[in-house]
């Protein structure tokens, strides 16, 4: 697990299981497929102490890449489950090269300089 992939900034995960199971992915020919949806993909739905991880994955390999290069794994928020559904489009029609999605985060409005920045940019 990178360690963006966990909550908390200060968690390592590269402990030696981990080490050695990526390496049987590495060994297998099997990577995480471009997915879209929540970056986290389970918690621990503690709200004293919250804790939320990239765990759900859709693993893919190159002979698929090869035939649906275009498949993308739509992960969706949770239901019953901690865990997040997982849909796999084969046919995914991909931005043209060049554009990222926007990502705006609300808790930046909450900074006390955010209205001053804005106006100084638009002017």
């Amino acid at each position: 697990m990178h360690h963006s992939e966990h909550s908390s900034p200060h968690v390592n995960s590269l402990d030696a299981p981990m080490i050695e199971f990526k390496d049987c992915l590495i060994q297998m020919g099997v990577s995480d497929a471009r997915y879209q949806g929540p970056h986290y993909t389970w918690s621990n739905k503690c709200p004293e102490a919250p804790i939320a991880k990239k765990l759900d994955c859709l693993l893919q390999n190159n002979p698929l890449m090869d035939v649906f290069p275009d498949a993308t794994a739509f992960f969706l928020p949770p239901l019953i489950s901690d865990h997040s559904p997982c849909l796999l489009d084969l046919n995914h029609s991909l931005p043209t090269a060049g554009t990222k999605p926007f990502k705006f985060f609300n808790y930046l409005t909450k900074h006390p300089d955010f209205s001053l920045v804005v106006l100084e940019a638009w002017n």
